[in-house]
């Protein structure tokens, strides 16, 4: 068996020590690595996706805006009813409104409920608005108007839109359809 050279000691003893130089200086700093690896730093994509459960949070913390937007009187047997409210919030954290108001003398109210959604502030987030739904529920107690917190925020995927894809003039139709089956998801 060889032993090693010289030179190959040399460059071993070179990494061995610069790893260790490195982890020493990244230990030193905190722990946090270089600032351009970090999700936070300026300029980076944030690579953050916006949870159901953080919108949940933002919703139920913002049950004030939406009781203020009713009266005992106005209620009526309207007491506990959901209204529904459906929503997207864009990559800035604004609420985009989708649904349909509900008409009738309800009107009002369910505007009221909806620029209350529009002055909430969430995360900031990458990708699509995807599709919300959020039940208000305001109920009379002890003589005023409360809102219910949900827990749950119904989210629907927005849809993937596939991008067209060259093909070859000579391939087969078994081909293509062996192709459309895996970019395809099948309806089963």
């Amino acid at each position: 068996m060889r032993g090693l050279s010289p030179v190959r000691v040399s460059i071993l003893a070179a990494l061995v020590g610069g790893a260790a130089f490195a982890v020493v200086g990244d230990l030193a700093a905190g722990g946090r690595g270089l600032a351009k690896d970090r999700l936070d730093w300026s300029g980076s994509p944030t690579d953050r996706y916006l949870d159901g459960d953080e919108v949940a949070e933002r919703l139920g913390a913002g049950g004030a805006q939406f009781a203020a937007c009713a009266s005992v009187e106005g209620l009526g047997a309207r007491d506990e009813q959901p209204y529904w409210l459906e929503f997207g919030i864009d990559p800035q954290g604004k609420a985009q409104l989708t649904g349909k108001q509900e008409g009738g003398r309800e009107t009002e109210l369910v505007e009221c409920l909806y620029r209350a959604l529009q002055a909430l502030d969430f995360s900031e987030h990458d990708g699509p608005p995807g599709r919300y739904s959020y039940p208000v529920v305001l109920s009379v107690e002890d003589g005023a108007v409360r809102n219910t917190p949900y827990p749950i925020v119904l989210f629907t995927e927005p849809t993937l839109v596939v991008p067209l894809l060259t093909v070859p003039p000579d391939l087969s139709a078994d081909d293509l359809q062996a192709i459309a089956a895996e970019l395809v998801p099948s309806s089963d």
